[in-house]
């Protein structure tokens, strides 16, 4: 649906500050929609696109841009670093009072992390 934003309050927003709520005002086709959105873009007023609507598991209905990506990539790097460095500490021979341990840390999880696109393309063969 081809909407245009005409109003935005936020209602709320995680204490951590990465995830925020708010109240948008949408027009489409000269009808008015009240609707919750977590896309910065879509709560900017004047905002005009192409949304789709979901509910979540509380009933709620919220709408996010069609073209906008859920950051699944980035979300996807983040889960491998995270692995990697878990992988990379319980490797390495040093303590953390060593004077080489974030350079062995960083050189084992950088390998790790690397070894998943090879695990990827080279495991189905």
């Amino acid at each position: 649906m081809q909407v245009t934003t005409t109003h935005s309050e936020q209602v709320w927003q995680s204490p951590d500050g990465e995830k925020t709520i708010w109240n948008v005002t949408l027009t489409a086709d000269g009808k008015e929609y009240q609707l919750k959105t977590f896309s910065k873009s879509v709560a900017t007023v004047g905002y005009s696109g192409e949304v789709e609507s979901y509910v979540n598991q509380r009933g709620d209905r919220f709408v996010k841009p069609v073209n906008e990506q859920v950051r699944t990539a980035d979300l996807d790097s983040r889960i491998r670093a995270q692995w990697a460095i878990g992988q990379a500490v319980a490797a390495t021979i040093f303590t953390p009072a060593d004077e080489q341990y974030e350079a062995a840390v960083l050189d084992l999880a950088n390998i790790f992390y690397k070894m998943v696109d090879t695990v990827i393309t080279e495991g189905g063969q």
